[in-house]
């Protein structure tokens, strides 16, 4: 079944909805594997005559935002008219983004929405269809392709604020990571740097680290253990700092020849009583034997 928005269209209009949606996926899916043959190609051409003529008729979030993808992705003529159309369709009273109907209608007296109810009652919580949310995604997929970070991060809000849905709904999830990967990718920062200083306590050591966007990780290492380290960084961007010990210890085998040892007094060696070794009072000699297996 479809949301809210499907379920006051008519049979017809429902109908026709679910086939410009399938379009606009084969469309995308063509994109994502690659077009390989002719008959992709002339697919493709098809498709996107089809969703050209069919966007001035599309009602539903998620027919229009799979839409709009569709036709950036081809770089139709009607890319732009179908992007301001999902502006429209995507934009709530407060100009933020959001879908139509997507929050809980109050049925009770509006004293009861006071603050001091709020407080009584909690917070409504954000809530979406499914429908709505992978049309969000499909809108997230948009911006980012067309380098709108404003209005990519308004969506990554929203998809965030409701990311429970992917708790029950796994076939949002592909998608999910696939949107939040493009998201991720236009919003770095080719010129972004980050500039961190390290020192110890006693200022025996100190060093100065810089990251931009092509270094993994560097590695200091430190005169002593233990001891305080001291962070001060300048710039913009993420850094992880990690602290690793290393010592050395006997190492034991895991598997070892056997090995024995015994050893016995064999003789004991008394001074005689006359000599000097008995006067000085020296103890006796031994005679040990030791033996290794």
């Amino acid at each position: 079944s479809k949301g809210a928005v499907r379920r006051n269209l008519s049979a017809e209009v429902f109908h026709f909805e679910n086939i410009v949606e399938i379009t606009a996926e084969t469309v995308i899916a063509l994109y994502e594997i690659g077009i390989e043959t002719d008959a992709d190609s002339d697919t493709l051409q098809k498709a996107k005559i089809f969703l050209e003529n069919s966007l001035p008729n599309v009602e539903s979030p998620e027919t229009i935002a799979a839409v709009a993808f569709a036709l950036v992705l081809v770089r139709s003529a009607t890319a732009a008219w179908a992007v301001e159309k999902l502006r429209n369709a995507s934009t709530t009273e407060d100009g933020e983004f959001g879908w139509p109907n997507f929050t809980p209608k109050r049925d009770a007296a509006d004293w009861l929405y006071e603050s001091e109810s709020q407080n009584a009652f909690g917070p409504i919580p954000c809530v979406a269809t499914v429908e709505q949310y992978r049309a969000s995604l499909y809108a997230l997929s948009t911006f980012c392709l067309i380098g709108d970070l404003k209005s990519a991060q308004s969506v990554a809000t929203f998809l965030i604020n409701r990311s429970e849905i992917l708790d029950n709904h796994y076939e949002l999830r592909y998608p999910a990571v696939t949107a939040f990967s493009e998201y991720n990718s236009m919003a770095n920062d080719q010129h972004r740097e980050l500039i961190i200083a390290l020192a110890t306590s006693g200022m025996e050591f100190s060093e100065t680290l810089h990251f931009n966007n092509h270094d993994s990780f560097y590695k200091v290492d430190l005169p002593s253990l233990p001891t305080k380290v001291l962070l001060y960084a300048t710039g913009a961007g993420c850094a992880t700092m990690q602290g690793r010990a290393f010592y050395s210890s006997y190492v034991v085998k895991d598997k070892t020849s056997l090995f024995e040892i015994r050893s016995g007094i064999v003789e004991e060696i008394l001074p005689d009583r006359s000599s000097i070794e008995a006067i000085e009072g020296k103890l006796p000699a031994i005679k040990i034997e030791t033996c290794f297996k």
